[in-house]
């Protein structure tokens, strides 16, 4: 169980620095569509690729939450796991 749950919180990680990077790509070129496609779809206002860009951010943030709660359930895992079969006191 604690190896499952290590292996989704690395792909939960991954996923939360992929979307991040995506992200932090729209802030830094906000006209990509433009220069991807060669076309303008918004006029100019990259409402559009803000639209777009709110996908990876919450990705992001959704992978990140569930990422630090199975960090979290591995390391107390762990720790229980570690106490088995001493006496406390």
């Amino acid at each position: 169980m604690t190896s499952r749950t290590q292996a989704r919180a690395r792909a939960e990680f991954a996923l939360a620095i992929a979307s991040a990077s995506l992200f932090l790509g729209v802030v830094l070129r906000p006209d990509w569509i433009e220069i991807l496609f060669g076309m303008d779809p918004d006029a100019g206002t990259g409402m559009l690729e803000w639209a777009i860009a709110g996908i990876p951010f919450a990705l992001a943030l959704l992978s990140g939450v569930l990422a630090v709660g199975d960090r979290r359930r591995v390391r107390d895992v762990s720790g229980l796991q570690g106490n088995v079969g001493r006496s406390q006191g």
